[in-house]
């Protein structure tokens, strides 16, 4: 789960960071392409960048905090709900087929 969010992140941050400047800057968003431009040439690739290892330090512990509770809260219910026994019989009649 870290590393997709690291991969994800790398690819949406940029956006983010032109978003919040474009935000700051006139109180609005307009001019995307024009804020990308400008940002790219004060800053070049790095200013794109800038506060990345803060947002990832925020959003990796997030994201696995998410993907954990997710598999445990699934994991319940389907004890809860029977949904592993009507699984775990499907997968054994299906094994008994391919023998």
């Amino acid at each position: 789960a870290a590393a997709s969010k690291i991969v994800a992140s790398l690819f949406t941050y940029p956006h983010e960071v032109v978003r919040t400047r474009m935000y700051i800057e006139t109180g609005e968003n307009a001019g995307t392409f024009a804020s990308y431009v400008k940002l790219f040439k004060e800053g070049g690739i790095l200013g794109l960048y800038r506060g990345f290892g803060a947002n990832a330090l925020r959003v990796v512990p997030a994201s696995a905090v998410t993907f954990v509770s997710y598999e445990i809260v699934y994991d319940q219910l389907q004890l809860w709900y029977g949904g592993k026994q009507q699984a775990l019989l499907m997968r054994r009649s299906v094994e008994h087929k391919d023998s």
